[in-house]
């Protein structure tokens, strides 16, 4: 449960909060070279990874594909697919057996709707068009500016 702290959009979050999350969450695992999530596919789960790694990849089936980033245990990836319904910004496959703590969209909004005090402040009222400069950050691995000015660090 304490690993959701980590997740950009649950810090702040107070241990109750978390916890309401967690109840929500489900284990998942996958072996070694398979695809979690794919480039383009709409999305709705978060993922935070308990063992294992797993490639981050842009430009998968083209031509010009790149490995842009490995992530382990402790990271996470697909947060954004809680609060927007852009398609996945990247491929991410397992490079070794992996084990996941997973929230869908579906569940996040259950506990939105039955938990008010629990959608974290930032959230609240959230658009797409709030999530797009994130989204890029992410994908290219560069800082961008939101129009308001605002920095968004890549991760």
């Amino acid at each position: 449960m304490l690993h959701l702290k980590k997740v950009g959009i649950f810090q702040g979050l107070s241990v109750g909060e978390l916890a309401a999350i967690g109840i929500m969450c489900k284990v998942v695992s996958y072996g070694a070279e398979e695809v979690v999530i794919r480039e383009g596919e709409p999305g709705d789960t978060l993922y935070l990874i308990f063992e294992g790694d797993v490639s981050v990849i842009k430009g998968e089936g083209l031509e010009k594909c790149s490995e842009i980033a490995v992530m382990t245990a402790g990271d996470y990836f697909g947060e954004m697919a809680l609060i927007d319904d852009a398609p996945r910004s990247a491929t991410v496959k397992t490079k070794t057996k992996a084990r996941f703590m997973i929230l869908t969209k579906r569940d996040f909004g259950r506990i939105a709707r039955e938990h008010p005090p629990h959608r974290p402040q930032h959230l609240q009222g959230a658009e797409p068009k709030d999530t797009r400069p994130a989204r890029k950050a992410w994908a290219t691995g560069k800082s961008v500016r939101r129009r308001s000015g605002d920095q968004v660090p890549a991760r």
